[in-house]
């Protein structure tokens, strides 16, 4: 018998994202990822304090002053996460890209009804 669990993601908990690698720091806040975890990286400066945008064209994140419900972001799978680089309540991701610059709201959709099934 199957469980079937649907991942909830707030976007709050994701602070940065480094394009240059397939590597992302997310706030470890509640969460427990596993490969093959599907999520959505919203990037976030701490310094600015906003939500940023990521631009396919100059692959760079760009400033954007609207709400970060209407922010973009990449919804991304899981491929390997690394237990050692643990810090400061962050966690490095490995993961592959899936799609981007699409709202934000289109990719929670798309998480809600991504279902993972889990072996009781």
């Amino acid at each position: 018998m199957s469980k079937i669990n649907v991942l909830k993601v707030k976007p709050e908990a994701f602070l940065a994202i480094n394009n240059g690698s397939k590597k992302a720091e997310v706030c470890v806040n509640d969460f427990s990822y596993e490969n093959c975890d599907s999520l959505l990286i919203l990037p976030y400066s701490k310094v600015d304090k906003t939500y940023l945008n990521y631009d396919p064209f100059e692959h760079t994140f760009k400033k954007i002053t609207q709400r970060p419900i209407f922010s973009n972001g990449i919804l991304v799978d899981i491929t390997y996460v690394d237990p050692i680089e643990k810090s400061d309540n962050l966690v490095v991701l490995n993961f592959k890209k899936i799609t981007q610059y699409k709202r934000r709201s289109f990719l929670l959709a798309k998480l809600e009804y991504s279902f993972k099934h889990i072996s009781v």
